[in-house]
This record gives C-alpha cells, structure tokens and sequence, in this order.
C-alpha cells in the first residue's frame, strides 16, 4: 500500500553565522566566530489527489513544528486542508522582508500557521479560503 504513496519530497536549510571583528583580539586569536542560525527539515509528497507536507524548524535555543497538514484536492480548483495549517488572511505568501520584520508580520499577519481546516477555492486571478481554528495557536487557549 505504501508503495502507491508516491516518494516525498525532502527539503531543508542550515544557516550559519560567521563574524570577524578586527579590533577584538580574541575574534583575531580564532579567526572570528562561528555561530549557528537555524536548521529547516522539510517533506512534502503526495499521490493523486491526497497531498502532505510538513516542516519543523530548529533555532538556537529553541525549536517547533512550522506546519503539517494533510490535504485532499477536489478537482481543478478545490482542495482542504487538515492540520497546522496557514491562516487565510494577511500577507500570506510573503514574509518579512528585513531584519527587525514588518507591521503586518509583527501582527501576525504574515507567517502564521494554526491547528484547523481549511478549504481553499481558486477561478482564474481569484482565490477564497474558508477555515475553522479553535485557538490562535497550538495548545494555547482563547483567553486573550
């Protein structure tokens, strides 16, 4: 059965830092510094109309599940999507652009992924999305 799955697809990204200070003795003694940024594990497959795909991304000090879901597509121009998924609003397929980030990302407009379904709906130049998330994030509450 699971020969018919299809062969995933593996992505991934490791980003290091590398500073040279020449006015410090010690950067000058090592050759500078060597530090770690992030690493990025991705998968994504499918076969026919069944699709998947996740990643998880670890940093320096912490590490998360990004986004995973599963998805069915139903004909050309519908699919839904299972898991954590991204949310259906902002500026979705653009993140930051710079160091310090933008407002729509600093409001949680850009990059954000929730535990829900979506469906998504495409005809020609326009696209509708539809979603149900019970929390703002995976396994906070609605407090806020």
């Amino acid at each position: 059965m699971l020969d018919d799955v299809g062969d995933p697809q593996f992505s991934g990204t490791v980003e290091l830092g590398y500073t040279f200070n020449d006015w410090d003795e010690t950067s000058q003694d090592t050759a500078g510094y060597l530090d770690f940024g992030k690493f990025i594990l991705g998968m994504d497959g499918g076969e026919g109309p069944l699709s998947y795909f996740f990643q998880y991304r670890l940093y320096d000090g912490y590490c998360f599940l990004h986004h995973a879901w599963a998805g069915y597509q139903f004909g050309d121009n519908d699919n839904i999507k299972l898991g954590l998924v991204q949310t259906p609003f902002g500026n979705m397929d653009y993140g930051y652009l710079g160091w310090y980030g933008s407002l729509p990302y600093l409001a949680g407009f850009n990059d954000n992924q929730n535990a829900g379904i979506k469906w998504d709906h495409t005809r020609g130049a326009w696209d509708a999305s539809l979603a149900f998330f019970k929390s703002d994030q995976l396994g906070d509450g609605n407090e806020h």
